[in-house]
């Protein structure tokens, strides 16, 4: 008779937010609660997947990153029972931005963990792992191109500098307008 295997295709690191295909099996696309997914199959059959590298969240500024398979690598052959699983991170959207500035402010407006970031760069959004610290600076003085003009930062909106990413985050430097 035929030898029959159980293979199993999960993930670890999603939750329930997780929106779209988690893994493509055989052509066939999965999501988030088709997981984990089950099946017999024949000796000698051949299984070929892909993880998603990007997973989607339904919550906004939140998304899964895929930082590991674990099991055997696509494609394979089946020979026994297997288990692959799709290990997944927590990413969130961390935003800096501005106002009061305008074109003609130069030179560096805020440093965002040793990278220093002008007005043309504004705003600026990164996926960072959930746990990650970040630090930053706002300038407190930004220089124009207009002579006897500069720009003072009065505020900063959003969590004090260090903060640990534990959701999505914006921050905004608050600058007035300043005349000699």
């Amino acid at each position: 008779g035929d030898v029959y295997k159980r293979q199993v295709f999960t993930q670890s690191g999603l939750d329930d937010t997780a929106t779209g295909t988690v893994v493509t099996i055989n052509s066939a696309d999965y999501e988030f609660t088709d997981l984990p997914y089950n099946v017999w199959a024949d000796e000698g059959l051949t299984f070929t997947y892909s993880y998603q590298d990007v997973v989607l969240s339904s919550t906004a500024g939140k998304r899964f990153k895929l930082v590991g398979v674990s099991g055997p690598t696509s494609p394979f052959t089946v020979t026994g029972p297997v288990t692959v699983t799709g290990n997944y991170k927590i990413q969130y959207q961390v935003t800096f931005d501005q106002t009061g500035l305008d074109s003609s402010a130069t030179g560096t407006v805020v440093t965002f963990n040793g990278t220093p970031l002008d007005y043309g760069c504004l705003p600026v959004s990164q996926w960072l792992n959930e746990g990650t610290t970040v630090t930053y600076s706002y300038e407190s003085i930004v220089s124009s191109t207009t002579q006897g003009k500069r720009f003072s930062l009065s505020s900063v909106t959003g969590p004090t500098s260090p903060f640990t990413v534990d959701g999505p985050k914006t921050i905004i430097g608050n600058y007035l307008t300043q005349y000699y």
